[in-house]
């Protein structure tokens, strides 16, 4: 039975107000946020060799920018993604008091290959699907930091370093540790990455994809209290990354 004070609804009075109310601050929320999202761009790059030698053809690589760069291109960051991770998640821990600061810092944020936005076996009409070339997380970095050279023009333009896995043991930072998720391709732990799957997904093992593992990981930490953030249990400390730059600087100045 309806009764009149329901309005003919079903529902309280009270519980539609609060329902309504509900509505109009996620729709007030959702506005906010595209309101800030930055607009989503394309660089087109021509062609582009991957570390094993192969080509992508007119690679596109998807960004999106927040922030003033100065006068002297010095204050750009450039922010990579994750395996398959998209501009539009890493805008939204970009900001005020965020990641990186848009008030002081111009941020290129990139789409990583593959992930449906930049070029991928999804998307591309040269090289769909399985023809699409086999690339690494290396790519990946090489691709963002091209992407953010020519559009920004930082001076000086990003650089990764990388690492030999013996200097790293000389300076006795632990694979799985220090380094989550990476362990030296030797001895026991030589066919650790290698190992396939095939048997346990044809069985009926579903993987999660990295995208939402790291990006529902990063929220999580997020909501951490900021002690907690502050102090992790896993990996290397901003002190101790600095000591070993420095010593890997040191030990490529030397004449071999």
């Amino acid at each position: 039975m309806v009764s009149a004070a329901d309005g003919g609804t079903g529902r309280p009075r009270r519980t539609r107000r609060i329902l309504i109310v509900a509505s109009l601050a996620v729709l007030v929320l959702t506005a906010a946020f595209f309101a800030w999202s930055p607009r989503q761009r394309f660089a087109h790059l021509g062609d582009f060799r991957l570390q094993n030698g192969e080509m992508i053809s007119d690679l596109v690589v998807g960004y999106r920018t927040a922030g003033a760069l100065d006068a002297a291109r010095s204050n750009a960051v450039l922010v990579t993604p994750w395996m398959q991770g998209t501009s539009g998640e890493l805008a939204r821990q970009i900001g005020p008091g965020k990641l990186v600061d848009t008030s002081t810092h111009f941020v290129i944020m990139v789409d990583a290959l593959g992930n449906g936005v930049s070029s991928s076996p999804s998307n591309s009409t040269r090289q769909p699907g399985v023809a699409f070339p086999t690339f690494t997380i290396g790519d990946i970095v090489d691709e963002s930091i091209r992407a953010a050279t020519e559009l920004a023009k930082p001076s000086p333009p990003p650089k990764p370093v990388w690492a030999p896995a013996p200097f790293l043991e000389t300076q006795k930072v632990e694979g799985w540790s220090d380094m989550p998720v990476w362990l030296d391709a030797k001895g026991d732990d030589a066919a650790f990455a290698a190992t396939s799957a095939a048997r346990a997904l044809k069985a009926g093992l579903k993987i999660t994809p990295m995208r939402k593992t790291c990006f529902d990981t990063l929220a999580w930490h997020l909501t951490r209290p900021a002690a907690e953030r502050d102090k992790l249990k896993a990996g290397i400390t901003p002190e101790r990354e600095k000591e070993v730059l420095a010593a890997l600087a040191k030990e490529s100045s030397k004449p071999h």
